[in-house]
């Protein structure tokens, strides 16, 4: 009979704490794998074009993504927002109207297990070689929750363009991977 109740009141306080723990774990599994992210940073030629990803990964699965970008009207123009192979079956709505902040909300009909860019921004590049944008993620939400790890990015144009030539008189068969040296024609400001 003794033993009987020692095990009661061990179990009236482990199992608790048991739960509590697993309850903390699955909280935290929940916020740790959702990331929404301005893919690295773009160097870009002066006067050139730039397409900027936007990367979503989550733990249990994409089904919905809304988010605002702020960014230097000196530096960048938006001219569109476009779905990446990824994303082709969402929805995508997008306001890039207001200058210096544009809106993004994509849904899809069933989740999306795959980490990757979900949408491209497309800016028309309007800086001078020294100048910056930084790209800053605001009001984002994954799957209509606001737990989300943000990571934002910049664009820096640089001088150039630069010429990337590699020989023509390659040969291989299909399928087949075919090493390709290639050299760049000036090295300054790049960066691999």
């Amino acid at each position: 009979m003794l033993r009987f109740a020692r095990n009661q009141r061990l179990s009236t306080v482990l199992v608790p704490a048991i739960l509590v723990a697993i309850a903390v774990f699955a909280l935290g599994l929940i916020s740790a794998g959702d990331r929404l992210a301005v893919q690295d940073r773009r160097d870009v030629s002066a006067g050139a074009y730039v397409v900027v990803p936007i990367e979503a990964s989550t733990e249990f699965g994409l089904e919905s993504a809304s988010f605002g970008l702020r960014y230097s009207t000196e530096l960048l123009t938006p001219v569109g927002v476009y779905k990446t192979p990824l994303t082709q079956e969402f929805e995508l709505n997008f306001d890039i109207a207001t200058p210096g902040a544009l809106t993004v909300d994509i849904r899809g009909r069933s989740p999306l297990f795959d980490a990757g860019a979900i949408v491209w921004i497309l800016f028309e590049n309007l800086g001078a070689v020294g100048s910056r944008s930084d790209l800053t993620l605001y009001d984002s939400l994954l799957n209509d929750l606001d737990t989300v790890d943000l990571v934002h990015g910049w664009v820096e144009p640089l001088e150039g363009p630069y010429t990337i030539s590699f020989p023509t008189d390659l040969t291989g068969s299909t399928g087949e991977i075919v090493g390709a040296p290639m050299s760049i024609d000036d090295w300054t400001g790049v960066y691999a």
